[in-house]
Order: structure tokens, then C-alpha cells, then sequence
């Protein structure tokens, strides 16, 4: 079975989109706190959750289709 998905990782600023029908999945991550760079160079880069993505995502989740979830 192929399965079409999209993946938004890490998602920093809103995105607009008229059609997502054409995608099985959508997956938004947003960003975890990592260590970046070696050295004198290396620094903390933060965690990042855009506050935008939770209300937004909640109003466009659709149940999952239980027998493609199965697979």
C-alpha cells in the first residue's frame, strides 16, 4: 500500500494551505532543544513549539481510517 504524507519538521512559522486531501498523513513536529556546532562554536539551540499549530491542527484532524491504520 503506498501511503502519500508530508512532513512539516520542524514547523517555525504558520503555513497556508487551500487542499491537504491529497495527503494520508500530515505530520507537524516542532523543533526539541539540541546541541548545535563543536567546540568554542557549540551552543544550545531551544526548544521551539509554535503556539499557532495545537489550535489550528485540532480543527483540521479527521478520525483515522481504521483499516489503513491497521497496516
Amino acid at each position: 500500500m503506498k501511503v502519500k504524507w508530508l512532513s512539516l519538521e520542524p514547523l517555525k512559522e504558520p503555513l497556508e494551505f487551500s487542499d491537504l486531501s491529497m495527503f494520508d498523513w500530515v505530520v507537524i513536529e516542532a523543533q526539541t532543544e539540541t546541541w548545535q556546532g563543536e567546540g568554542a562554536d557549540r551552543k544550545l539551540v531551544p526548544a521551539f513549539g509554535p503556539p499557532f499549530v495545537v489550535s489550528r491542527a485540532r480543527t483540521a484532524v479527521r478520525p483515522p481510517d481504521r483499516a489503513r491504520a491497521a497496516v
